[in-house]
């Protein structure tokens, strides 16, 4: 829970990205000249995007990393019951 409070009121870093002419991507803590194309991402102190919880990053990294494949079978309460673990947890499968 501390850990949530304290990511919560940690003040926020923002980069830019962009790719300029010759193809070479750049990132910057301020924005390009008018008129560039950019992509402004925010970061906590600690390195973690504003506004996911480390509970969600752990997901979407294990979702990455570590796919789910589920055989199931008709009329099987084993598959069903871990079917509905999985889609209580946000996990696809």
């Amino acid at each position: 829970m501390l850990a949530l409070i304290y990511s919560a009121s940690a003040p926020a870093i923002t980069l830019y990205k962009w790719v300029d002419a010759e193809g070479n991507i750049s990132y910057q803590d301020q924005p390009p000249a008018e008129g560039q194309k950019y992509e402004e991402k925010s970061f906590s102190s600690e390195g973690t995007r504003t506004g996911d919880t480390n509970a969600e990053i752990a997901r979407s990294r294990a979702m990455q990393e570590n796919p789910v494949m589920l055989y199931i079978a008709e009329n099987c309460d084993s598959c069903d019951l871990v079917s509905r673990i999985l889609e209580s947890n946000n996990v696809p499968y």
